[in-house]
């Protein structure tokens, strides 16, 4: 015999997800790995999620080979790996890595979703290590980490 469905909590109005707004956000790695992209070059896409819950903030991509390894070697080293220190970084070793980071809306095949904002002034590459976090002025509410 099947479970019974409950329909009385359903609410057809009511988002699916919890909603994260563009802005400064503590981040955790929660998954990644490694890929390689159409043209050859390997690269890590990541799952960031808020540091102190499980609400995803956004997917990224950190690339390892090709035009985008400078950006790349900058976000490893905004969570803490130490530049030179190593020639191989393996996927599992970036999960639990905390950061800052500044997030943006972003259309990608029609859908808006958040993503990392590579321009974001004083950052690097959209990252901050997470010792040094951004300063928001006391005015910018729609940029505070919360």
């Amino acid at each position: 015999m099947s479970p019974r469905i409950n329909w009385e909590e359903y609410d057809s109005s009511a988002s699916q997800f919890e909603s994260v707004k563009p802005g400064i956000h503590h981040v955790v790695v929660a998954s990644a790995e490694e890929r390689e992209s159409k043209k050859g070059d390997a690269y890590f896409s990541v799952r960031l999620k808020q540091a102190d819950g499980e609400t995803t903030v956004c997917f990224d991509t950190i690339m390892l080979s090709g035009k985008g390894l400078a950006m790349g070697l900058s976000k490893l080293a905004m969570l803490g790996f130490v530049p030179g220190e190593r020639e191989e970084i393996l996927a599992a070793e970036l999960i639990g890595k905390k950061a800052w980071i500044s997030a943006k809306e972003d259309t990608y095949e029609g859908k808006t979703r958040l993503a990392v904002d590579i321009s974001a002034r004083g950052s690097r590459c959209g990252y901050w290590p997470e010792e040094d976090p951004p300063e928001v002025p006391d005015n910018d509410f729609d940029n505070a980490p919360f």
